[in-house]
């Protein structure tokens, strides 16, 4: 778990409701939160037992209240999912601490409490309902969603017991279990207030596949932002290489800090044992006297790293790195039993045996030991990691554990690891093969709603769709690529878009078709098949209107495939409907595919449009452009010509270039290739200029099936 941090846009007061009623939700509704629901009614049990079993729950939450959307959906599914067993005793002091941690009835029960007195929990957590949905926006939700701002991420597991006690008199957590039900007073009452059993729970164990019988009471929701804009691949990559998929941060109202288990008010003595936001020598003391909440913030204050006010990782300009502080708060984390900081330190504690001189087999052993913990411990990296390296053992009774850490990843929310999960049952190596088991593999990771997952929901689709390892099934297909499409997946938009264009199983509707190609070809979801299937429709005006431009700038959207450069290229080369012609932009997009083409076609089509461009320019662009040409021709046949104008532009061969040239003509035996490097300045032997030139390459790189059209 993440430090607490101060929102900037509220008070202690507005936030709790004490000033005038009023709640900024502003400063609650963009931050992760993890209220405690002890206090919850049966009734809203109930109904949040029916949402988390239809789909994905959604709330409204302000800090203060927390309310179900009971008519508001999301789709997706939670698991359980076991975890090493912790419990702790939660004192809250005053109404600010309750009021804060215990959204359904803390300001009722706050304000009947004495003075000097608090209100206790004992919890003990065993296991969390998880979902697979990782990002999502107001456009994902379906209903009546006004005032949404979170959905319920994960529920924790296990027994609870709530009651007052007195400020300096702590109470074990075994105590409170005992207390006896039946009392007169309204104190009473409150300290018979209980769920589980203590004993039920004790038997719980990290990889059990439902909690104990007298263990299974939601005491605490985990609830994850609705955001504003889903975030593209790119962002989704740079969160997962700044933190991890797991990292977050719960945000307390200002004047509180997160501990752990609850927001404490800084000046009360729950907070004593947690540290103070962005304070590095204050998190390491705290972190080194058993706060694990210390231990995380110790490590991404030394990372470099700060959560802002919505619990997001970002960069900090006031910390350095410092490689030592952050392995002692990695290590010293992992020790407290959290997760990700088992994960983080495995690296870290494989490296310092190897420099102790253990040997790198020794090194490596430690560093697993630490990824295994962090397995146990909850993190769901630490359990892909697990399952990676299981997976290549050779040993057979190790490879098949793999799929147990797989599942446990993904049922944590981790879709790589669902995807691995989905391949093994498809594989059928290390367990038996099950395309069902691996269809809901797939299916939980499209769950996740973030662009550089979208791609499992094609999976999904396609499976539905093909009808060969489950049943045949378009309405679910087209479900799953509606989902992926949503979340920026182009791939499904295009075989959504293909459905209607083609006809096949629905009504023929090419502008319906249309529109998901061009959803499928943005800024946001860029993909090769959507992009080109837009493109080439309205430039052969199959079905719609011929449009060049449009054409064109669908084609350009594709920089990686030099067909899409060079069908551009032609259109603005020539002009037509709906644009006018443009050498310049035309000569650009030639040298474009030129640089970037690998079949024998596209060399031939592109590459001499774009020397006769090149050839026009001159200088060091033109001598660089050769010397690319001259470089690239050496995995197919040479090209003596290309490279002769490199030289005679002042360009020398690279080291790679000359040392290639080299081995092809003294290794290989190719004639063609050693006239080239004696022409660039190389030393064949007579003999060796007399080899054969190297054949034509016999295949060229395959293209995209779309661009066989």
């Amino acid at each position: 778990m993440g430090e607490a941090l101060r929102p900037k846009e509220t008070t202690g007061a507005r936030a709790l409701g004490e000033a005038d009623g009023a709640v900024d939700v502003k400063a609650c509704a963009g931050s992760f939160a993890e209220p405690l629901v002890v206090d919850i009614r049966s009734s809203d049990r109930t109904d949040f037992e029916t949402a988390m079993k239809e789909g994905v729950a959604v709330v409204r939450f302000d800090c203060r209240s927390l309310k179900l959307l009971k008519n508001c959906s999301l789709g997706g599914s939670y698991a359980f999912v076991g975890a090493e067993r912790s419990e702790d005793v939660v004192r809250m002091q005053g109404r600010d601490e309750v009021s804060a941690n215990m959204p359904f009835s803390g300001a009722k029960l706050s304000a009947e409490m004495k003075s000097g007195s608090t209100l206790d929990l004992a919890l003990i957590t065993v296991g969390k309902r998880r979902t697979g949905v990782r990002e999502v926006t107001k456009k994902d939700l379906e209903g009546d969603c006004e005032g949404a701002t979170h959905v319920v991420k994960g529920a924790y597991v296990g027994a609870f017991a709530l009651g007052t006690g007195t400020v300096g008199q702590a109470k074990a957590l075994a105590e409170m279990f005992g207390a006896k039900a039946g009392a007169s007073s309204s104190s009473d009452r409150q300290a018979a207030t209980k769920s589980g059993d203590i004993e039920s729970c004790r038997q719980s164990t990290p990889d059990a596949n439902a909690p104990p019988s007298q263990c299974g009471a939601i005491t605490r929701l985990e609830l994850m932002p609705v955001a504003l804009k889903r975030k593209t691949v790119e962002e989704n990559k740079q969160d997962d290489a700044r933190g991890g998929a797991d990292a977050k941060g719960v945000v307390c109202p200002q004047d509180m800090v997160w501990t752990g288990t609850q927001c404490a008010a800084q000046t009360s003595e729950s907070a004593k044992a947690a540290c103070k936001p962005g304070n590095g020598p204050d998190c390491d003391a705290k972190c080194e006297a058993g706060n694990a909440a210390s231990c995380v913030a110790m490590r991404l204050v030394y990372s470099g790293l700060e959560l802002d006010e919505k619990g997001h990782l970002r960069h900090s300009e006031a910390e350095k790195p410092d490689r030592a502080k952050v392995a002692r708060a990695a290590k010293r984390g992992c020790e407290l039993h959290d997760g990700d900081s088992c994960w983080e330190y495995a690296g870290m504690a494989a490296n310092q045996a190897r420099e102790a001189g253990k040997t790198f087999e020794e090194g490596e052993s430690i560093g697993r030991g630490f990824i295994v913990k962090a397995c146990d411990y909850g993190s769901s990296e630490g359990c892909l990691a697990a399952g990676g390296i299981a997976q290549g053992s050779t040993a057979p009774e190790e490879a098949k554990k793999a799929l147990g850490y797989f599942e446990r990843s993904c049922k944590l929310g981790n879709s790589s690891g669902c995807k691995n999960v989905a391949l093994l049952y498809l594989e059928g190596k290390v367990t038996t093969r099950d395309p069902v088991k691996a269809l809901e593999a797939y299916d939980r990771a499209c769950d996740s709603g973030r662009a550089v997952d979208a791609f499992y929901c094609a999976d999904v689709g396609k499976l539905y769709a093909e009808g060969k390892e489950v049943t045949k099934d378009l309405n679910k297909a087209i479900a799953a690529w509606e989902r992926g499409c949503k979340g920026n997946g182009a791939r499904s938009c295009y075989d959504i878009g293909q459905l209607y264009f083609k006809g096949e199983g629905v009504a023929k509707d090419v502008k319906r078709a249309m529109e998901y190609y061009a959803r499928g070809c943005t800024t946001d979801a860029r993909g090769f098949d959507a992009c080109y299937a837009l493109g080439d429709a309205l430039e052969k005006g199959e079905g719609v209107t011929k449009d060049f431009g449009k054409a064109a700038a669908a084609f350009q959207f594709i920089p990686e495939y030099s067909d899409s450069r060079v069908r551009a290229a032609r259109l603005l080369e020539s002009g037509g409907p709906g644009l006018a012609a443009d050498s310049k932009r035309s000569g650009e997009l030639w040298i474009e595919a030129c640089k970037i083409a690998f079949s024998p076609e596209h060399i031939k089509t592109a590459c001499p449009k774009a020397d006769a461009v090149v050839d026009k320019v001159g200088g060091a662009d033109a001598a660089a452009f050769y010397a690319m040409r001259c470089e690239h021709t050496l995995d197919s046949k040479a090209d003596p010509v290309v490279c002769a104008k490199m030289k005679k532009l002042g360009a020398k061969p690279g080291s790679f270039m000359a040392g290639t040239l080299e081995s092809q003509c003294q290794k290989d035996k190719y004639g063609d290739v050693c006239k080239i490097w004696k022409d660039l300045g190389g030393t064949p032997t007579d003999a060796e200029l007399k080899y054969p030139p190297r054949p034509a390459r016999v295949a060229a790189k395959a293209a995209p099936k779309a661009a066989k059209k």
